[in-house]
């Protein structure tokens, strides 16, 4: 569901799949869960489904830090990634860092000054 909505956001402002490719801008992502982690659970609690076979998705599945970096990997975006999980408010935080972090690079000479914008985004379930 990132992906999709993290393209959907990037469509919004204008920004075309060839204008991705090699684009500076950061994606920031706030997340405290994640759904297929849970599709994985209910999988290694069916054991017949998991005969025979490696159970490397199970760990993968839950490293959430790595969300933002595959969403910068697919869309081929080339600005740094951050990711938050502050609980029901990861969302917010990373939103308010994105706009921080683009407000001080436009007034400073900073090593993300080359940024021409940021995606934020947050992983709710309820």
């Amino acid at each position: 569901k990132v992906l999709e909505v993290g393209y959907e956001c990037l469509a919004g402002a204008g920004v075309t799949k060839e204008k991705c490719k090699n684009a500076p801008i950061s994606v920031f992502v706030g997340d405290c869960g994640t759904e297929w982690a849970y599709q994985l659970l209910v999988r290694r609690m069916n054991p017949e489904e998991l005969l025979g076979k490696p159970d490397v998705d199970w760990y993968s599945a839950q490293l959430l830090t790595t969300i933002g970096s595959r969403l910068s990997y697919t869309l081929g975006l080339r600005g740094p990634t951050f990711h938050c999980d502050t609980a029901c408010s990861a969302g917010l935080t990373a939103f308010c860092t994105a706009m921080y972090t683009i407000r001080t690079a436009k007034n400073q000479q900073t090593i993300q000054s080359h940024l021409t914008g940021g995606l934020a985004g947050g992983v709710n379930q309820i």
